[in-house]
Formats: structure tokens, sequence, C-alpha cells
């Protein structure tokens, strides 16, 4: 089996992991911070981030589109992977409680698939590829095994390496760099010999991330509007490229969700362990 074949469940494995372990980073050098002109007096890059990140966490519901996209070379043959999705989600108690997720996945030569996840009453209901399903959110953890749902956090500002900053059109654009084999030594750490693949390899045996670089918006009125960023891998003589964006639409606005009749989703509740 090529190794990189397995990067999907990689992938999502490291987007989510990034944010969560973002807070345990090991001691590092100081953080290379520097401003442009057109910033607020007595603020960096880094306290303009937070102030945004804060902004973010403290909303109820958020509206946002997600981008995720993988690009790799084996030989001299280059396959990707691309997925779209439009989200809208609602926090209640610190607690996921309400979500609508549309999306498609596309690979290299294929017309790809649909995939809608919805949250609503202690219910997950999954339409993949035309297979309707509902389950208790108590059963999320074997969830991963059917499809992998792509939670969105900002990092942390203790990941980064470098940040800079500048004004862009009344906005603050702040460009960032982290440590992709310190990140991956984190996240090792934390899955320990977590499979996922079949055959019960580790997911991250020599894979190796380069440095990891890019961009945040901050609008005029402080919010967090915008997250790109793109991470290098590779193992043995393949490479790959992850990259990852997203836009957050009118950030403290009401958010809508609409949701489908659920009537036709077969209740796995109960039926769902073993399922990889």
């Amino acid at each position: 089996m090529k190794k990189l074949r397995r990067l999907p469940a990689v992938m999502i494995a490291v987007l989510v992991l990034l944010s969560a372990t973002a807070g345990c980073m090991k001691e590092k050098d100081p953080l290379d911070v520097k401003n442009g002109a057109g910033l607020p007096a007595g603020k960096d890059a880094k306290e303009l981030y937070e102030e945004a990140v804060k902004r973010l966490e403290e909303q109820a519901a958020l509206d946002y589109t997600l981008d995720i996209g993988i690009s790799h070379e084996d030989g001299g043959e280059t396959d990707t992977i691309d997925m779209k999705y439009d989200i809208q989600s609602e926090m209640t108690d610190g607690k996921l409680s309400k979500m609508v997720m549309q999306g498609n996945y596309v690979t290299s030569g294929t017309q790809g698939y649909g995939m809608e996840v919805y949250l609503l009453d202690e219910y997950f209901y999954l339409n993949v590829a035309g297979m309707k399903i509902k389950l208790k959110t108590t059963d999320l953890e074997d969830l991963a095994g059917i499809v992998d749902v792509p939670v969105q956090e900002p990092f942390e500002a203790d990941v980064f390496t470098k940040m800079t900053a500048e004004e862009k059109d009344g906005s603050t654009v702040i460009r960032f760099t982290a440590d992709g084999a310190r990140i991956l030594e984190e996240i090792e750490g934390t899955m320990g010999s977590v499979s996922f693949t079949t055959g019960g390899e580790n997911a991250f045996e020599g894979i190796t991330f380069g440095e990891v670089e890019g961009s945040v918006t901050i609008s005029k009125d402080g919010d967090l509007a915008e997250t790109a960023l793109t991470l290098p891998m590779s193992v043995e003589q393949e490479t790959a490229v992850i990259t990852y964006h997203i836009v957050y639409r009118n950030p403290g606005e009401p958010v809508t969700f609409e949701f489908p009749d659920f009537n036709g989703y077969y209740d796995y509740t109960g039926y769902i362990t073993g399922v990889n």
C-alpha cells in the first residue's frame, strides 16, 4: 500500500488536532512578531490575533465555508483530493448542539460524492453517497468509523514561530509560520499508535511535516474573517501539500439552520461498534 494513500484520514486528524495540541506545545524560542504600517497603536500581530480568536469563541453560532485540499506526488504522478464544505454550527454550554454541514469530496479523475451531516436534538444525521443513517451523539467516537467530520477551531497563538501584520483595505492581514516538526511530535504523542488503516499500521509512521505557512484576515470590526494555511508533508519518495481555507460569513449575526425531512434515515444507534 502506498503510504500516502491514507492521507485523507491523516489530514483530518491533523487539522482537528492542531488546535487541540497548540496549547500544549513545549517550550520554544520567543515568537518573532513584526508589524507593518496602519495597525492600531500599541498592539502587535499576536495581540490582534488573540483578540479576534476570543471574539470568535464568544459567538454561540457560526456560519462559514471550509475548503480542504491535498495534492501529492509519487514517481512523477500527481493525485488530488478536494473537500468543500458549507457549515452552520451552534454551541450550547460549550458543546456542539446544532449543525448543518453540506459538502463534496472529489478525487483525481472521479466525480466524487456529496456528503451531508446534521446535528439536531442529540442526533447526528448522515447522508453520504446516498446512504442515510442517524445515531445518538453519545456514539460520536464510532461516528469517525463512517465519515470524518471536520471540526474547525482556530490555532492558538503559541503554535506560531513568526507573525507579521499589515493593514489592507481596512482589514488586518496577519501572515504566520509554524514549526511542522514540533506539531507532528505533539500530534504523535497525543494519538499514540492510533491506526487509520485497515492494515493496522500507525497513520503517522514515516511521515514528516515541513514548515506551515498561512495567513488570517481580521475585519475592521476585529472579527476573524478568513484563515488559510499550507502544510507540506513527505514520506519516503512521496510528497504532499495540504491546503486549508476557511471564510466566516457575517460574524456576530444570527445564523439560519435549514434541516431536511429526516424520515428515511436508518437508526444505527447501538450498531456502530466495529465499523472502520
